[in-house]
């Protein structure tokens, strides 16, 4: 009995090592060809988006839906948005569909960290293609720098707002440290695939051909208002 119970333990490892790749394969593979699907219904809306000028983008929305703006978002589920609130589902990866100097700015909150660092790049060249001359660029992004200087400093106090906000996902009772924060802010349950700071995010601004790019502090008029994202943020700004 031992003996069988050994053998069927050495089994299933197997299906696990064998099984688990290609069924995120072929998740992946689902979430691509939805976001495609999703992409083409979107196309009229799109279209017409390049007739007009002046624009206001904001990218990778999710429920934060604006008016006045174009807002911008692939939702795989259900996101519907209030009337007179302009929403595109539409997979940012593919580029901005709108006409080139079509704009006036574009922002982005809590969204690049999201893509691989060469979709990240593609999509802020394509940014520069879609200002208008003078148009603004204004990126918030989580402040890496800060979260890494307080988990050296084994400063549990800067994470505060992370532990009264309830995000971090479920934690073994007893085995709760500094380093789950750090895990929190680095991955995100899986979803982040690129850290920026600062330096990084003017550096690759300036290489695509934005000037004046520069950090700045939150502005109540543009950014979010919630203490998380307050307290876990830096912005930068460039002008075409």
């Amino acid at each position: 009995m031992k003996a069988a119970r050994s053998i069927l333990k050495r089994w299933l490892g197997y299906r696990r090592e064998f099984h688990e790749p290609l069924v995120r394969a072929a998740s992946a593979w689902l979430r691509e060809w939805r976001s495609l699907r999703i992409s083409r219904a979107a196309a009229p809306a799109y279209r017409a988006l390049r007739a007009r000028t002046k624009l206001k983008i904001h990218l990778g929305c999710g429920r934060d839906l604006r008016a006045g703006w174009v807002n911008i978002d692939l939702a795989l589920g259900a996101l519907s948005a209030p009337d007179g609130v302009e929403f595109i589902n539409y997979d940012l990866r593919r580029g901005l569909p709108v006409s080139p100097e079509s704009c006036s700015l574009i922002y982005s909150s809590h969204f690049f960290e999201h893509l691989e660092p060469e979709q990240g790049f593609r999509l802020l060249r394509d940014c520069h293609r879609a200002l208008e001359m003078g148009g603004v660029f204004r990126v918030s992004l989580p402040d890496f720098r800060r979260a890494f200087d307080a988990y050296l400093k084994n400063d549990a106090s800067y994470f505060a707002v992370i532990e009264r906000s309830q995000v971090l996902p479920a934690r073994e009772a007893g085995t709760e440290a500094i380093v789950d924060f750090i895990n929190y802010n680095a991955y995100q349950n899986g979803e982040h695939h690129c850290i920026y700071d600062e330096e990084k995010m003017i550096r690759l601004l300036s290489h695509v051909g934005f000037r004046d790019a520069r950090s700045t502090g939150p502005k109540e008029e543009l950014d979010p208002a919630s203490e998380l994202r307050r307290q876990y943020s830096f912005y930068v700004e460039a002008v075409k």
